[in-house]
């Protein structure tokens, strides 16, 4: 067929082939997509440059479909391909991130004496801020200080300022944002995460709670609101580790890090969650993302290695608390989903390390109403008891 670009994979697109279908890995974007079987058939097909006609005949032989069907599938694919900038040149999309991180040493530009050093992932800064500030970045990053006996070297320096009735963030010497007491710690959260999260290495990120019992870690992955900042909690009242209820890193070398900072607990779960932990009561509160929240000083525990498993919870106050399997591609498909950020320079074979460590995994889906009957469940529950399907 003619190599019209609009029927063309973009440049930098890769195709890799998994159990119930496929992923489509774009450089240019830094995404990962997973195909279903129909529009692994067809992304192939385009790469090899083969008629709209032949595809359709392909898709019909492949799936024993008629015809009709099979065209309305490739149709369907190829309009999901367009929506996801698939097709045709790429341009790349700036990294996700506010703040331009070239490289440790660029970053090492002491502001000022003075300040308090901590630690993120493998990172150093100090951070600088007056006295009336300090219980609300406290309430952030008070488990990460650094002893002072260490002599770090911090990569970043922030210094936080009063300007009238608000307050400036600057890092590295430049100004990143002005904001509200109630808004400090929210600030200097995103300003963190932005800074550090991009220079770990790391093959994705994942939205994901990330916490550890009996020798088997979890991640609950899911959008905001499904419930996972609370179940996080009520699990770690249980017993279970805490490692992180927002981010979870898969290293290049496929292991976990959970990024340290505490649970955020939404306002209207506040009662809830003050049953299990009085001290939240005192804590200040933020305004975060245009939400009032609260963080919970529980200090995060680093992962240890042990069998991986995936839940997806939902929270819906109508429906039976119970754990269903999901099959490993609707699960993979579920789990991109949840990928918020993937390092510039991610190279196909990253991607196959990255799909091999998914073949090993369990997925399963987390049907709640009620935070003491799922953490019943799940304190109960054998994954290994389900088959990899």
């Amino acid at each position: 067929m003619d190599r019209d670009e609009n029927l063309t994979p973009a440049e930098g697109t890769s195709f890799h082939a998994v159990p119930g279908g496929g992923v489509v890995y774009n450089a240019a974007q830094g995404h990962l997509y997973a195909l279903n079987p129909a529009a692994g058939v067809a992304w192939l097909c385009l790469t090899d440059g083969i008629s709209k006609d032949e595809t359709t005949s392909t898709i019909a032989r492949t799936f024993d479909i008629e015809r009709t069907t099979a065209a309305a599938w490739f149709h369907d694919s190829l309009e999901m391909f367009r929506s996801l900038g698939l097709l045709g040149p790429s341009t790349r999309v700036p990294e996700p991130s506010k703040i331009k991180v070239q490289s440790r040493a660029s970053l090492a530009k002491p502001l000022s004496e003075g300040g308090v050093d901590y630690q993120l992932l493998d990172t150093t800064f100090r951070l600088r801020a007056p006295t009336p500030i300090r219980s609300q970045i406290d309430s952030l990053i008070g488990n990460l200080l650094l002893d002072p006996s260490k002599n770090a070297r911090p990569s970043i320096h922030i210094d936080v300022s009063p300007h009238g009735d608000e307050w400036d963030i600057m890092m590295n010497g430049q100004f990143t944002t002005r904001c509200e007491s109630n808004s400090v710690a929210a600030e200097l959260e995103q300003i963190l995460v932005q800074a550090i999260v991009p220079a770990t290495p790391h093959l994705m990120a994942l939205h994901a709670a990330a916490l550890q019992h009996d020798g088997r870690i979890w991640l609950l992955a899911g959008s905001s609101g499904v419930g996972k900042t609370t179940l996080s909690a009520a699990l770690v009242r249980a017993g279970w580790s805490f490692g992180s209820d927002e981010l979870v890193l898969l290293g290049r070398d496929l292991s976990l890090r959970a990024l340290p900072l505490p649970p955020c607990i939404k306002s209207d779960s506040y009662s809830l969650v003050e049953s299990w932990f009085p001290e939240l009561r005192a804590t200040p509160e933020q305004n975060r993302l245009g939400g009032i929240v609260k963080y919970l000083s529980i200090k995060s525990t680093p992962l240890r290695k042990g069998r991986i498993n995936i839940i997806f919870p939902d929270r819906t106050a109508h429906q039976e608390n119970k754990i269903e399997p999901l099959d490993c591609f609707s699960g993979l498909q579920r789990l991109l989903e949840q990928c918020i950020y993937i390092p510039s320079g991610l190279k196909s074979q990253d991607v196959e390390r990255l799909l091999r460590w998914h073949a090993d995994r369990r997925y399963f889906v987390l049907n709640f109403n009620d935070c003491s009957a799922a953490v019943t469940l799940l304190t109960d529950f054998d994954p290994e008891a389900w088959p990899l399907h």
